[in-house]
C-alpha cells in the first residue's frame, strides 16, 4: 500500500524538479531544530504532524544513533505518502555503513515490501544478535502476513533483549485482545507500566481492561505522562461519571491545554454547567443520549430527545447548541419534517447569547450563516473561532471562504494565501486555493496552485485535481499521464480508463 501511495509523486517531466526538491527537503536529515523522541510523540499525540516531522528530523540530527527518533521519522514520512523517500534515505545510510545493524534495521522499517523488510531485519540480526528492534520488526512482518503466534514469539524475544520497546508491548497486547485473553492483555499492560513508566498506552489499556481500577491507573498515567491529552481526557471522563466534577474539570482543562479537540471543549462545558447548576446529572445524560442517537443516524429520535433537553434545561447553551447543530447538519433530512435552517439559526443564536465565548457555538453559527447566504454576518464569527482554535485547518478554510463570498472583500484571498503558507502539507488548502482561482476564471493560477500543492503534500486528490486543471488548459497528454500514473499506483482501472479516454479525445498540448 505504501508503494502505491508513493508512486503518486511521479509526474510529468517539468514537475519533477519541484516535487523532488520538496521531498528532499522533507527527508533531509539535518533540520533546523533539536528535539527528542518524547517531544516528537507529544506533537503527534497533539495532532501537529508538521512540527512532529521537524522535531523528528531534529532528533535524528542531534543523535544519529537515536533509534526511536529514526523510527518516528520513518513512520511520519510513510504516513505522509513519502515511503519511497524514506527508503531511499536509509538505503543510502546502509550503503555508507554496510555493517551497521541499526541502519540495516531501519532500512527494513522503511521498506514497504514484506520480504525486503524481512531480509533487512534478518541481516541486522546477523550483524547484531542482541538487537531487539530487529526481532520486533520480524514480529511485525509475521503479523502482516497473518502468522500471529509466530509474531508473538518474536515480540517476546524482542522484549527479552530490550524491555523498553513500547511497540512490542503494544503488539502483544493487541494479539492477546484479539484472542479474547483479557487477563494476558492486562498483565502485559501492567508489565509495560513497570518497564516503561512514560508509555501512555499502557495506562489507557489497563484502565479499559480493569474498569474498577481505571481511576487509579489514569491518575498514575496523568502524573507519569502529563502531556498526553488522551490520558487527561480519559481521567476527566472517568471523574465526571463518578461525580467528581472538580477533578473532571481540571483533567479536561489539562487535555485542552495540549490539544484543541472540539469534542473536549463540549465535554468541559458540560462539566462546568453541572458545577454552576445550569445542568444536572439527568440533563447531562439527556444530552449524551441525544448526541448518541444523532451519531447512530437516528435524527428523528435525537431531535425528540433534544427538544426535551431544551424544554427542561433552557438556561444552558448546551441544549440550544445541541439542537441547533443537529438541525443545521441534518436540514435536508425528511425525518426532521422541515425543521431546518430558520430554527437551527434561532437555536444557535440563543446559544450564542448565552455563551458568546464558546468556540463551538461561534463556529456552528458562523458556518450556518455563511451557508445561508449571510457571509458578512458569519465571517467574523468564523474568524474569531479559528483564531481560538489555530490547529483546525477546516475551520480556518471556512473563515476564508466566508470572506471570499463577500463582494469586494480583499481579506479572503489573503487568508487563503496565508493558509497555504502555514499548512503547506495539507492538501485541503491547495484544493481551496485552486477552487478559488478557477472560480474567478484564472485556470493557470488554479493549475499552479495544484502543482505547488502536489510538490508539498503529495495527496492523490491533488493529482486528480491537477489532471482536471491540465485538461481545462488543453494539456490533455499531461492530464492523461497523471491519471495513468495514479491508476497504476492505486491499481485503479477507472483512472487508467480515464487516461485512455483523454488520449483518445485530446489533441496536441498547448
Amino acid at each position: 500500500m505504501d508503494q502505491q501511495r508513493d508512486r503518486v509523486h511521479e509526474s510529468p517531466e517539468h514537475l519533477e524538479p519541484i516535487i523532488r526538491a520538496a521531498l528532499l527537503l522533507l527527508a533531509c536529515l539535518s533540520p533546523p531544530a533539536l528535539a527528542g523522541a518524547r517531544e516528537v510523540e507529544g506533537l503527534l499525540r497533539a495532532g501537529d504532524v508538521p512540527a512532529a516531522l521537524d522535531a523528528a528530523r531534529g532528533a535524528v540530527a542531534a543523535d544519529p544513533r537515536d533509534a526511536e527518533s529514526h523510527e518516528l521519522l520513518i513512520d511520519i514520512l510513510v504516513n505522509l505518502g513519502l515511503g519511497d523517500t524514506a527508503r531511499e534515505a536509509y538505503a543510502g545510510l546502509v550503503a555508507e555503513h554496510p555493517d551497521d545493524a541499526l541502519y540495516t534495521y531501519l532500512l527494513g522499517r522503511a521498506s514497504p515490501d514484506a520480504e525486503q523488510a524481512r531480509a533487512a531485519y534478518e541481516r541486522a540480526l546477523d550483524l547484531d544478535p542482541t538487537l531487539g528492534r530487529a526481532w520486533m520488526g520480524l514480529g511485525a512482518v509475521d503479523r502482516v502476513e497473518g502468522r500471529v503466534q509466530d509474531a508473538a514469539v518474536k515480540y517476546k524475544e524482542a522484549l527479552a533483549l530490550d524491555p523498553s520497546l513500547v511497540e512490542a508491548w503494544g503488539a502483544l497486547r493487541l494479539i492477546a485482545n484479539a484472542v479474547g485473553d483479557r487477563d494476558a492483555a492486562l498483565s502485559l499492560s501492567l508489565q509495560a507500566m513497570q518497564a516503561i513508566p512514560d508509555d501512555p498506552d499502557a495506562y489507557l489499556a489497563a484502565a479499559q481492561l480493569q474498569p474498577d481500577m481505571a481511576g487509579t491507573y489514569l491518575a498514575k498515567g496523568a502524573r507519569a505522562v502529563p502531556d498526553d491529552a488522551r490520558i487527561q481526557a480519559a481521567l476527566g471522563r472517568h471523574a465526571a461519571a463518578a461525580g467528581e466534577l472538580e477533578r473532571a474539570r481540571d483533567a479536561l482543562a489539562a487535555a485542552l491545554a495540549i490539544t484543541d479537540d472540539p469534542g473536549l471543549t463540549l465535554e468541559l462545558a458540560m462539566v462546568e454547567a453541572r458545577l454552576d447548576g445550569s445542568l444536572d446529572a439527568a440533563g447531562a445524560e439527556l444530552l449524551d443520549r441525544g448526541h448518541a442517537l444523532a451519531a447512530a443516524g437516528d435524527a428523528e429520535g435525537a431531535l425528540a430527545v433534544l427538544d426535551r433537553a431544551v424544554d427542561l434545561y433552557p438556561q444552558t447553551f448546551l441544549s440550544w447548541y445541541a439542537r441547533g447543530n443537529l438541525l443545521a447538519e441534518r436540514r435536508d433530512d425528511p425525518a426532521l419534517q422541515g425543521r431546518g435552517v430558520a430554527e437551527a439559526t434561532a437555536d444557535l443564536e440563543r446559544a450564542y447569547a448565552l455563551a458568546p465565548e464558546s468556540v463551538d457555538v461561534q463556529a456552528a453559527l458562523g458556518l450556518l450563516l455563511h451557508q445561508s447566504g449571510r457571509s458578512a454576518e458569519g465571517a467574523p464569527l468564523l474568524v474569531n473561532a479559528s483564531l481560538q482554535r489555530p490547529g483546525d485547518v477546516q475551520l480556518a478554510l471556512a473563515a476564508a471562504r466566508a470572506h471570499l463570498a463577500i463582494p469586494g472583500d480583499p481579506r479572503g484571498p489573503a487568508m487563503l494565501q496565508a493558509l497555504c503558507e502555514a499548512h503547506p502539507d495539507d492538501s485541503r488548502v491547495w484544493l481551496a486555493a485552486a477552487e478559488y482561482r478557477s472560480g474567478i476564471g484564472d485556470a493557470e493560477g488554479a493549475y499552479e496552485a495544484l502543482s505547488e500543492g502536489l510538490a508539498r503534500a503529495g495527496d492523490p486528490a491533488l493529482v486528480v485535481a491537477l489532471a482536471a486543471a491540465a485538461t481545462d488548459l488543453g494539456r490533455t497528454e499531461e492530464a492523461a499521464a497523471l491519471l495513468q500514473q495514479l491508476g497504476e499506483a492505486a491499481g485503479s482501472q477507472a483512472f487508467l480508463d480515464a487516461a485512455a479516454r483523454l488520449r483518445g479525445a485530446g489533441g496536441p498540448d498547448r
